[in-house]
């Protein structure tokens, strides 16, 4: 009797397990039979989706998630795609002999491209012959810094400066620049669910260059420019794109320039301009580039003034009152 016990229980569970590995395999054969694969990208990259299927179809569709297709092939490839999108995706496709493919490429892809790209092939209307799952995830660094003074002084005449940003999804730090030396921080970056916090010590003297970076692709000291502090007079500065001295004014690259944001106790803006920084070898340069336009001009007055001479001395030459007179005086020799 206990024999017959152990048995019935191991085949109700035989067949527990059976079922069991039905579903799973039931449940993952459409993933494992269309290929699905994750992509990586880091936010403003190229993005370059390629799928493959049989030529003989009649529709191929492609959406994002559970959202609508914004792709079809019998719609003459057009892209229905949100504001924020439209002109950065695109759809390719090529036909060769019995093996066809299309390629979706995202330019400057952002982190809200994220998702899961299904290319669906149909045989008929409503008829699915197969489909194609590609994953993208976007890692995008944290944002811009915001960096203020905090008062507090340290020993040598430096004080620390308190940033925050907000934090990306990937691990991220704060670094500062001034007279072209990277500074010293304070603490670790700290990163909770919605802000990069950083303290950093500078001097007393100088402008200070400030930005959020990332450890994997850091940024180059050129490129540090979310915030520009002068810690003499307590200011912050929107500095240029380049602070590295390359920025054109007019056409003229001899002059670097930022824009400043004097702010008041409460830390708004009460003033907004722009400051010209020129150095001793761009006023240098400049004073000998000005000498030489007028140098030009000068040249130029002065041959458009001889043409014109020439010109009304060939006029009074040539004009009929010369040649009558010429003409008097012919006669007048001959008479005497």
């Amino acid at each position: 009797m206990l024999q017959m016990d152990v048995n019935k229980t191991n085949l109700i569970f035989c067949k527990v397990f059976n079922i069991l590995c039905i579903f799973i395999f039931s449940a993952t054969l459409p993933y494992s039979s269309c290929g699905s694969q994750v992509l990586n990208y880091i936010e403003g990259e190229e993005a370059r989706l390629n799928y493959s299927y049989p030529c003989d179809i009649y529709d191929v569709v492609i959406h994002v998630g559970h959202r609508a297709p914004f792709y079809h092939s019998t719609d003459g490839g057009k892209l229905l795609l949100p504001h924020d999108q439209e002109g950065r995706f695109s759809v390719r496709s090529s036909n060769k002999s019995e093996n066809c493919s299309l390629v979706l490429t995202i330019y400057n892809i952002q982190r809200d491209d994220a998702g899961t790209y299904t290319c669906i092939t149909y045989a008929e209307i409503e008829k699915v012959q197969d489909y194609n799952q590609i994953g993208v995830h976007v890692e995008y660094p944290p944002g811009k810094a915001m960096c203020s003074l905090n008062g507090t002084y340290q020993s040598g005449g430096s004080v620390s400066v308190q940033c925050v940003a907000p934090v990306g999804s990937m691990s991220g730090k704060i670094d500062c620049y001034q007279d072209g030396n990277k500074l010293d921080s304070l603490t670790r970056p700290f990163e909770s669910n919605a802000s990069l916090k950083q303290t950093l010590l500078i001097k007393h003297s100088s402008f200070v260059y400030c930005c959020s970076t990332t450890f994997v692709q850091p940024k180059h000291r050129c490129e540090c420019t979310d915030t520009v502090i002068d810690p003499v007079e307590n200011r912050k500065f929107v500095a240029s794109k380049d602070i590295c001295y390359s920025t054109t004014i007019a056409g003229n690259s001899m002059f670097p320039h930022f824009t400043t944001e004097v702010t008041d106790k409460k830390g708004d803006i009460i003033l907004a301009s722009t400051i010209l920084s020129p150095t001793n070898n761009s006023i240098h340069q400049n004073n000998v580039f000005l000498v030489s336009v007028i140098l030009i001009l000068v040249i130029i007055i002065i041959m458009l003034v001889c043409i014109l001479i020439l010109k009304q001395r060939r006029n009074k030459e040539f004009s009929p009152v010369n040649h009558v007179d010429k003409d008097e005086d012919m006669e007048k020799e001959t008479s005497l």
